[in-house]
């Protein structure tokens, strides 16, 4: 029995994948900084074995199992269940090609997204972006906002703090060492440009998810 409702909540799965998967192959490719997909569990045979491999979330499951035991051990002993649901916050994301912002067509953007994510540590900007792309400044800024809805540098940020956000949650990094990983020029700016994105302060990123807060959605996708 418990086979059974297993395997069909993995054709439940494997059917939701394949949708979203036709969806986003189907769909136009005008803003790819907005059509993304994902998939609510990394389960890697359906994730992986999509026309476009699927996103997921990483579930902390060594917690949860941890978790799950200690309830189980204090009711077991007479405690009164819990009056709320206790959330687990996930690890993060499993990045594949459904959520890759180098599916962007374009050519000239391609190369520049390509060089802003590889350089995101250095000391970079709109005009060394052009450069790699050979095209002029004001021509790839144009480019950005017709595929992206962004510019440069509001695209250059947000690679910077969704790398500074893993790197938050998944090191041991202080603030000041992130900053100078990803690209910022001190602390202090690292500081004022994750609060202008998250509307916290990193520490305080970091501090919420580490008690299984779920910190605020973020505004990655503005327009900046």
């Amino acid at each position: 029995m418990t086979w059974s409702f297993c395997a069909e909540r993995r054709c439940q799965a494997e059917a939701i994948s394949k949708d979203s998967a036709t969806a986003f192959r189907l769909a136009p490719h005008k803003n790819p900084g907005v059509l993304k997909s994902s998939h609510f569990k990394d389960l890697v045979l359906v994730c992986d074995c999509q026309a476009i491999p699927l996103s997921s979330v990483n579930h902390d499951m060594e917690r949860i199992g941890y978790e799950g035991a200690a309830l189980l051990d204090r009711l077991m002993r007479g405690a009164p269940a819990p009056s709320q649901p206790i959330l687990i916050p996930p690890r993060g994301i499993t990045l594949r090609q459904s959520t890759d912002i180098l599916a962007v067509n374009q050519p000239q953007v391609r190369t520049a997204l390509k060089f802003l994510r590889d350089n995101l540590g250095r000391s970079i900007g709109t005009g060394d972006a052009a450069a790699a792309a050979r095209v002029p400044r004001r021509t790839l800024e144009r480019l950005f906002q017709q595929h992206l809805n962004r510019t440069v540098h509001g695209e250059l940020n947000r690679m910077r703090i969704q790398q500074a956000r893993e790197l938050l949650l998944h090191s041991r990094l202080t603030a000041g060492e992130i900053a100078k990983t990803t690209g910022f020029c001190h602390p202090q700016h690292f500081n004022n440009t994750f609060r202008r994105h998250e509307s916290l302060t990193p520490s305080r990123y970091r501090a919420l998810h580490a008690a299984g807060t779920p910190p605020p959605s973020s505004g990655l996708g503005g327009t900046e």
